[in-house]
C-alpha cells in the first residue's frame, strides 16, 4: 500500500465534512435570530441601580431613613426600599422604564427630579449593563436657613450657631444649635416668615455674626418670605483668637 507523501492533507470522510456544515448553519441561525432570550431560558438579567439622597440646603446626606418607592412604566413593577445610614439607597430591576418617588418625614416629597407629582416625574430608563445612578435632594419641610461656619481661610469649624429673630421688642435669641464638624454645615428650621440674623461661636476663635460681624447690629439679616423654602448661603466666618484660653472669644459690644 503506498505511503502518504509527508506534508499532504489526510482526507476527510463525507459524513465529517456534513457535520461541520451543520454546525455552521447552527451558528448562522443563531446570529440571525440575534441576543433575544429564549422562551423557558429563565428571567432576563436585572441591572443594578442606585444612588443616595440628600438635603438641598446643605447638600448633607440625611440622617433619617428615605422611602425609595419604585414603580414600573414599560414593566409590571411596584415595590418600596429605604436608604442605609449613608443615606444611600440600591435594588436591581429589570430592563424597562420606571418612576421613582422619595419620601422622607423632615422633607417635602418628590418624584425624581424634583418634581411634585407622577405626572411630572422623569421617567428612568434601566438597561444594560448598568448601574443607572439616580441621585436626589429632598428640600425641607417648613422655611430653612443653612450655612457653614468656618475659620477665616474657609476651612470648616464645629461650633455653636445662635439663631436671632427680629421681635416688636428688638432682636432676641430663638435657639442655639451645632453644626456638622466635618463640613462646617448647618440647618434651622424657623418657626415662621421674618427677619432673621445668625452668629457662630467656636473654641480658640472670635465669636461673629454672619458673615464676619463683630455685633448683633452688624450681622446680616436674612428675610424669610411665605414662599420661601431654604436659603442656604448665610455663612459664618470666624477668626483665630490667639491666646491660652480654650474658651470663645466674644469681642466686646457683641450683642449690642
Amino acid at each position: 500500500m503506498p505511503t502518504e507523501p509527508k506534508g499532504s492533507r489526510t482526507s476527510v470522510p463525507p459524513m465529517r465534512r456534513r457535520l461541520g456544515l451543520l454546525f455552521v448553519l447552527a451558528l448562522a441561525a443563531t446570529a440571525v435570530v440575534g441576543l433575544t432570550t429564549p422562551a423557558g431560558a429563565g428571567p432576563v438579567p436585572c441591572v443594578d441601580v442606585k444612588g443616595r439622597v440628600t438635603d438641598a440646603a446643605t447638600g448633607l446626606p440625611l440622617s433619617e431613613t428615605t422611602s425609595v418607592e419604585i414603580g414600573g412604566v414599560s414593566v409590571k413593577y411596584e415595590d418600596g426600599i429605604g436608604t442605609n445610614a449613608a443615606s444611600r439607597w440600591s435594588t436591581c430591576l429589570v430592563p424597562g422604564t420606571y418612576k421613582i418617588k422619595f419620601v422622607a418625614d423632615s422633607y417635602r416629597p418628590e418624584w425624581y427630579h424634583d418634581q411634585p407629582n407622577v405626572t411630572l416625574a422623569t421617567v428612568i430608563t434601566v438597561a444594560p449593563p448598568g448601574p443607572v445612578i439616580v441621585n436626589e435632594a429632598l428640600v425641607p419641610r417648613g422655611r430653612v436657613i443653612a450655612g457653614r461656619v468656618t475659620n477665616a481661610s474657609g476651612v470648616p469649624k464645629f461650633g455653636s450657631v445662635g439663631i436671632w429673630r427680629r421681635t416688636s421688642t428688638g432682636w432676641r435669641s430663638i435657639d442655639g444649635i451645632g453644626n456638622d464638624g466635618a463640613t462646617g454645615w448647618y440647618s434651622f428650621v424657623v418657626p415662621g416668615p421674618g427677619r432673621y440674623r445668625v452668629s457662630a461661636g467656636v473654641d480658640h476663635h472670635k465669636a461673629r455674626f454672619a458673615t464676619s460681624a463683630t455685633h448683633l447690629s452688624a450681622g446680616r439679616i436674612v428675610t424669610i418670605g411665605v414662599p420661601t423654602t431654604f436659603v442656604n448661603d448665610v455663612h459664618v466666618r470666624v477668626p483665630y483668637c490667639p491666646g491660652p484660653t480654650d474658651d470663645i472669644c466674644v469681642p466686646a459690644g457683641f450683642l449690642t
